[in-house]
């Protein structure tokens, strides 16, 4: 029985972190279009591990995520930048700063759904 839960929890923080990458950085803008905020010198990559860092860890807290993390992390930052990762960002330093902080305010429901909080929308934005 304890194997079989076990198996359970794995398959759903697995079906749980494929969701989380495609909902955190669905929308990545690749118009490099911000409306007409400073452009950031900050490298997607960075900007997906501060948003995924944020969200990995509401997962954990939420009991959402049974991994660490890094391992999170790692996982989902695949999916939030791809081959981009190294590229210049142009959104802003206080974009990404507003869409941690409202990541840290999400609830558990909305964590356990794979919500993506308006504040994260297009963020990465790579030319």
């Amino acid at each position: 029985m304890t194997i079989t839960r076990v198996g359970a929890a794995l398959a759903f923080a697995g079906v749980a972190l494929r969701l989380l990458s495609l909902v955190s950085c669905s929308a990545m803008n690749t118009t490099g279009a911000d409306g007409g905020a400073d452009a950031s010198t900050q490298t997607a990559g960075g900007q997906c591990t501060r948003i995924e860092t944020a969200y990995c860890q509401r997962r954990i807290d939420c009991l959402a995520y049974a991994g660490t993390l890094s391992q999170c992390v790692n996982d989902a930052n695949l999916t939030c930048c791809a081959d981009k990762c190294a590229s210049t960002s142009s959104a802003t330093e206080q974009a990404v700063s507003v869409c941690v902080a409202t990541i840290a305010q999400l609830d558990c429901n909305s964590v356990a759904t794979s919500v993506t909080p308006q504040a994260c929308v297009g963020i990465p934005k790579v030319k």
